[in-house]
């Protein structure tokens, strides 16, 4: 049972747009919301994201990909709660999660994608 479920975790982390096509499906089969579905599936890809990324860049540069994304999300939190507290005067902790999290899929898909086509290309 773990071992087909550590394959299927696997598959999911090797294709994500995969995962965020079948997240999305049951999603909207259960709530048959559009908006809902896509929210869902965007957090669900950002965790298959960050697996991907992480070993896609220990490929690429040999360096410890989890790092690499533990420091993007760092700075990216960082800068996050600066505006925040620039804009609004204080953090509000749940926006800032929620708005870390989704900035955190675009850059996970940018560098996926960046990260996918050195891999290729240097192969």
């Amino acid at each position: 049972m773990w071992e087909m479920l550590r394959y299927l975790y696997a598959f999911f982390v090797a294709i994500p747009p995969f995962g965020y096509l079948v997240t999305y499906g049951i999603v909207y089969a259960v709530t048959k919301n559009k908006s809902t579905a896509h929210l869902r599936a965007l957090d669900v890809t950002t965790i298959l994201l960050l697996s991907a990324v992480s070993v896609l860049w220990y490929n690429v540069t040999g360096g410890k990909g989890w790092l690499a994304v533990l420091t993007l999300y760092v700075l990216l939190g960082a800068g996050l709660a600066a505006l925040q507290r620039w804009v609004r005067g204080r953090i509000h902790f749940r926006r800032w999660l929620r708005g870390l999290w989704r900035f955190g899929f675009l850059f996970l898909a940018l560098f996926y994608c960046v990260l996918f086509g050195i891999g290729i290309f240097t192969q």
